[in-house]
């Protein structure tokens, strides 16, 4: 439960004068041009003086204090567990499972909390904001959080459990989920049958789109949810899909988006340079990842991969699209202009 009954001058901007002290016993411990050093120090401090969490005016206040760009504290509040930005229990209890914790009775003090109904709601309403909608239904996640806790909380019965739910087969809940980046962009590309044997190009619009493979911004992982859509990503989705729409009809499906081969290193320097020039062009051609294409002639219609030929107009529409387009989107033509067209449309971010 929370306690917010504490207050201090920290929630509201300022430092308390108690803050400022052990701020600077901690300043005192290292060289006058190392203040960044005490960062973690302060804003434990303040956090613990505002009942438990950081607020904005709080963390500037640390960076007026020690001297620093605000940002070098947002990064150091938004990268440790330590530290929480919304309102939280006050109390933040972390439990390690290794061989001296366990000798220390950490298996004791995590049962103790695994036998607590809090428990495994807290883990069912992670997963019913990941795989049904944005809005947990609390009488749906008490039930499927005491089954898991009965089970021993096994994640395999609770997925299926979860899957298999009224809630999850609800029509309303059909498009109330935003898809990642990683479930846009790599969902797309194999959708399509888009060779890609250079992944730096994906890498680089999953980087601008807010989440790179397995390099999260802080051990809690992303957020998720509505926070994928901002002004800015929305358009930079809309153009990445765009480019790969174009390179399904300016790419061979059968791997005209292969790397060429490196030059043989014990061939003759003059062999190879004399047949750089007329395949230079061509080389360049195939390397060029998907998202570095021109948008300038994109085309209206998809070249279909293997995953989708032979599948009427209407049902890829249906398929790809969680609800009704936004825009308009003509399912009577050809399959590969309704598909590009389904992918443009605003609904399509959706699942």
């Amino acid at each position: 439960m929370s306690d917010h009954t504490h207050t201090s001058h920290a929630g509201h901007g300022g430092l308390s004068e108690h803050a400022k002290h052990e701020i600077d016993q901690w300043l005192a411990k290292f060289p006058p041009d190392r203040k960044r050093s005490a960062v973690l120090a302060a804003l434990r401090t303040v956090q613990h003086e505002n009942g438990g969490y950081l607020t904005k005016e709080s963390m500037d206040a640390v960076a007026v204090y020690l001297g620093l760009p605000p940002i070098q504290v947002y990064e150091v509040a938004t990268f440790y567990s330590m530290f929480e930005t919304k309102p939280v229990g006050r109390h933040h209890i972390s439990v390690c499972t290794n061989i001296s914790c366990m000798l220390c009775g950490g298996d004791e003090i995590l049962a103790t909390l695994l036998a607590h109904p809090r428990t495994a709601e807290t883990v069912v309403q992670k997963m019913w904001l990941e795989f049904v909608s944005l809005k947990p239904d609390p009488v749906e996640v008490k039930r499927l959080a005491a089954d898991f806790r009965r089970g021993g909380y096994e994640i395999k019965p609770l997925v299926r459990a979860m899957l298999l739910s009224p809630a999850f087969r609800d029509p309303a809940n059909r498009g109330a989920l935003i898809k990642s980046p990683i479930d846009l962009i790599v969902g797309s590309v194999h959708m399509l049958g888009l060779p890609v044997p250079e992944k730096t190009g994906l890498v680089r619009m999953l980087q601008g789109l807010g989440q790179v493979p397995f390099d999260p911004p802080n051990v809690k992982g992303w957020l998720g949810g509505e926070s994928w859509i901002t002004t800015y990503t929305l358009l930079l989705r809309q153009q990445f899909l765009r480019r790969m729409i174009e390179a399904t009809t300016v790419a061979s499906m059968e791997g005209g988006m292969m790397m060429a081969p490196r030059p043989n290193r014990r061939a003759d320097r003059k062999q190879q340079i004399a047949g750089e020039d007329s395949t230079k062009q061509m080389q360049m051609a195939e390397r060029r990842p998907v998202e570095g294409r021109s948008l300038r002639n994109a085309g209206v219609e998809v070249r279909l991969g293997p995953t989708l030929t032979d599948v009427d107009s209407a049902t890829l529409v249906r398929t790809l699209l969680p609800r009704q387009p936004i825009d308009s989107v003509d399912a009577s033509g050809p399959p590969g202009a309704a598909v590009a067209a389904a992918m443009l449309d605003t609904a399509y971010q959706l699942k």
